[in-house]
């Protein structure tokens, strides 16, 4: 499995908080060789929201996990995948 990038490139896992208080992680994923995107897990009061855009393909639903570990890190395991509260999944979807 190849790592998910570190800060040094332009395909990296950052957060954010938004005014208001929500918690934004975005999850760099490798959707296909080459081809680099972003699935975001939005944590507000007691929700919990993955906005997936990930393949499934090659090694993109080990980055998925490698993030949600990262987030865990510090947000505890209120942020692990068995506590979402919304699943959005925008996958598979031809131009």
């Amino acid at each position: 499995m190849q790592a998910l990038p570190s800060t040094k490139t332009s395909h990296t896992f950052e957060k954010f908080t938004t005014k208001n208080g929500a918690r934004i992680s975005r999850i760099p994923l490798e959707a296909f060789p080459g081809f680099w995107t972003y699935a975001y897990l939005v944590i507000a009061d007691d929700h919990r929201v993955l906005i997936d855009t990930g393949s499934g393909f090659g090694d993109c639903n080990e980055h998925l996990l490698e993030g949600f570990d990262r987030v865990r890190t510090d947000e505890g395991p209120s942020a692990a995948i068995v506590n979402l509260t919304q699943f959005w999944r925008r996958s598979n979807v031809f131009f």
